[in-house]
């Protein structure tokens, strides 16, 4: 599926009850993040022959009294290769 070691960089946002991904060309949504972990993994590994995605979260999203407790928890990395993620 991937090849090499090319990353992806997707914004995390919580909105309106839901985790969405955008970036790349992509827009996903779901309420449960691993399920949208799934979501991107298969959606990258079908049409892109990117490695890794990054995801960033969006501190906008959270209320501001959150934001300083949360900013650590929400960035991370999933392997696209063979559909598992990180």
């Amino acid at each position: 599926m991937s090849t090499g070691g090319e990353t992806a960089e997707l914004t995390l946002r919580w909105e309106a009850g839901s985790w969405r991904a955008s970036g790349i060309g992509i827009d996903l949504s779901d309420p449960d993040l691993a399920a949208l972990d799934t979501m991107i993994v298969r959606e990258l590994a079908r049409t892109t022959r990117v490695a890794r995605a990054h995801l960033r979260f969006d501190m906008r999203s959270l209320p501001m009294w959150l934001r300083q407790y949360q900013a650590h928890y929400f960035n991370y990395v999933l392997r696209i290769d063979g559909g598992e993620h990180k």
